[in-house]
């Protein structure tokens, strides 16, 4: 495609993943009105801003505004619930994927190669986890790809408008997470890497991002002026200063090793077609070199550690987890840490690892070959300097966290894939069938993963709700003395001043008389039981309500 522009061929495949989409979406069922993950602080938000002011709790760090008017949007037809914000996220993690076939077919490589790439980040468990949930990632990713698609576009054709569509979406991308401010700072580097320095290309490079500074600054001054500043928000900020600290210094290696796992993982399939595509004579070295640099971030990762907690999805915390994606908040299985959840075999993830090995010795592979291109097309110079400083910046800003998860990895995806398209073609389609039939097969094994993983979180947190909520109707215990679990203290209970009390989950909770769990608690006899159906492995399992042995 190049800087020319979509064509019929092109809207048909756009089509042919929107119908995904929406099998996908009728398969998992986003249809609940209850919290997953963190989405309840982020309801709150919209909540308060639906009655007419505007209210966010201390537990977000996000910027998070662009997200919580679009969920209220949402919300407006038929009043607030946690459905229609699971809608809204829907939408734009569509969209997100469309923008991603979109840039790749941007960067002028074949319709079947952008449709591949399109289909790896919407069967990414993470992205499509998050995409039914009221979280900030999906939204992000969505304004992220957008903004990246027509920065490519500016950086390609020099053109104006495509900087300004770049520039807003880059805005709403910041006004949902502070970190959107990583691509207009990648811009300006990569224009000015493009163009030289002088009075003119400084203020053509520099304006977004002053635009987008700005915006944020103006928010958080208003956020601030008017005593809503969440308390998160503020120690997000100082947590940035880490980065020129020791202790700061010291977390980068141990994150960049898993951070180049799980983007391996995540990419492996694709990358594969992309190493067919792009080989050349001196390939084998240059990714023996790669593997070399990658089995060494490995052993950073499993140094000292027992075989399973060196493997993905042990080696860092987040969405995924052995046979599973939205890890169960509960006190037998977060508090207690008791095994009641369904575990794969170590040699399931044993081989899962290795191909995040082998797909992060492939991002060593390809970055060599995209600094080699740019040496002498400027054009490439200034998309290599966009992706490459881009990623840079966005990891030395997460490195420093005290809590980082495999979900932030979503971000550096469109960017690595600007990476891997840098280098010249040198081989025809036909002739890496064997690559493309083996990418697709994997591709359609992570995304039969993500969706069977993604509906059974979506059934037993649906069951989940169903028991509590009829339960408290019913009067038979109370939000005061139920630990309901993360969400169920965090949406009725949460207290920004709560300290946790010893033996009971930190959520928030008064008194645990009754828990929602998994399994037995030593001390506690079942009150209730309720099935649910799962799909990952397939089978029955129970989600029980407790009741304390002396209460």
């Amino acid at each position: 495609m190049g800087a020319e522009g979509l064509n019929r061929k092109d809207f048909a495949a756009l089509g042919l993943l929107t119908l995904v989409w929406l099998v996908i979406v009728f398969l998992v069922n986003p249809v609940g009105d209850f919290p997953l993950n963190d989405d309840w602080a982020y309801a709150k938000a919209v909540q308060s801003l639906l009655r007419g002011d505007l209210q966010l709790t201390d537990w977000a760090p996000a910027s998070q505004i662009a997200q919580i008017a679009w969920g209220a949007l949402f919300c407006l037809p038929f009043g607030f619930s946690f459905t229609a914000l699971r809608w809204s996220t829907l939408v734009l993690g569509w969209v997100g994927v469309l923008a991603t076939f979109a840039l790749v077919r941007q960067m002028g490589v074949g319709r079947a190669v952008a449709l591949l790439a399109a289909l790896i980040i919407l069967g990414n468990p993470d992205y499509l986890n998050s995409s039914f949930t009221f979280m900030t990632d999906v939204p992000f990713y969505a304004f992220c790809a957008l903004a990246i698609f027509f920065f490519v576009r500016a950086l390609q054709k020099a053109d104006n408008p495509d900087t300004l569509l770049a520039t807003l979406f880059a805005i709403a991308a910041t006004l949902t997470r502070q970190f959107g401010i990583v691509l207009p700072l990648a811009f300006t580097l990569a224009s000015l890497a493009k163009n030289g320095i002088s009075a003119k290309s400084l203020v053509k490079a520099v304006w977004p991002l002053g635009a987008v500074g700005a915006s944020l600054t103006v928010y958080q001054t208003w956020l601030s002026a008017t005593g809503r500043l969440p308390q998160m928000y503020k120690d997000q900020a100082g947590e940035l200063t880490k980065l020129f600290s020791v202790e700061g210094l010291s977390k980068i290696l141990p994150v960049l090793a898993p951070m180049m796992l799980y983007v391996g993982l995540f990419l492996f399939p694709w990358l594969l077609l992309a190493v067919a595509r792009s080989w050349q004579k001196r390939s084998l070295q240059t990714i023996s070199m790669g593997l070399a640099f990658a089995i060494a971030m490995y052993g950073i990762v499993s140094v000292r550690k027992p075989l399973a907690d060196g493997l993905i999805p042990n080696i860092f915390a987040g969405i995924l987890y052995d046979t599973g994606v939205g890890f169960p908040i509960l006190k037998d299985t977060f508090t207690l840490w008791l095994p009641h959840m369904p575990k794969a075999p170590i040699a399931f993830w044993v081989i899962v690892t290795a191909l995040g090995v082998a797909g992060a010795a492939l991002l060593v592979y390809f970055l060599v070959l995209a600094f080699e291109a740019s040496e002498t097309d400027k054009v490439k110079k200034g998309l290599v300097v966009f992706a490459s400083s881009g990623c840079l910046i966005y990891f030395l800003l997460i490195a420093p966290r005290s809590a980082s998860y495999d979900r932030y990895f979503l971000f550096l995806l469109p960017l690595v894939l600007i990476l891997a398209l840098i280098q010249p073609k040198t081989v025809k389609t036909l002739e890496i069938q064997w690559a493309m039939a083996i990418a697709f097969s994997l591709t359609l094994a992570y995304g039969a993963f993500s969706v069977a993983t993604t509906h059974d979180y979506l059934a037993w947190n649906r069951v989940r709700w169903e028991a509590l909520n009829k339960g408290l109707a019913e009067r038979r215990f109370t939000t005061k003395n139920m630990d309901g679990g993360f969400e169920f203290g965090g949406w009725y209970s949460y207290d920004s001043k709560y300290v946790a009390q010893p033996g009971k989950s930190w959520w928030w909770v008064d008194r645990d008389d009754f828990a929602l769990t998994f399994g037995p608690i030593d001390g506690y006899r079942v009150y209730e039981r309720h099935p649910f159906d799962r799909w990952m492995p397939v089978g029955a399992q129970e989600v029980f309500i407790l009741k304390r042995n002396n209460s």
